[in-house]
């Protein structure tokens, strides 16, 4: 499973309260979305969101779930920001440094 993208479109489906609105917003289909969400129920053992035909409200376990995942894309994000900044710096790499073999005592 992708993670980051399940935790996503977990993250998008809870602001907006529907898979299908989700899609959208996501460039998905609706169909992608609920199948992740669905991987990501599986994974921790029970629903995320509740289910009804005007949408889906968050479960106690998805309110829970949704704090954590919000700080770790979050912090995702940050690290990939920062470590894309470091794509100007030209690094001049000749070889690897060896290393140093450890001798066999018999």
């Amino acid at each position: 499973m992708n993670y980051y993208a399940a935790v996503r479109a977990f993250l998008t489906t809870s602001e907006a309260g529907s898979f299908s609105v989700a899609a959208k917003r996501l460039s998905v289909k609706a169909s992608t979305v609920s199948h992740y969400v669905s991987d990501l129920e599986e994974k921790l053992g029970g629903p995320l969101f509740s289910r009804s035909t005007r949408g889906v409200i968050l479960t106690e376990r998805g309110a829970k779930f949704r704090g954590f995942a919000q700080r770790a894309v979050n912090a995702l994000d940050e690290a990939l920001a920062t470590a894309s900044s470091f794509r100007s710096e030209h690094v001049d790499v000749k070889r690897p440094i060896p290393r140093r073999r450890k001798r066999k005592v018999c």
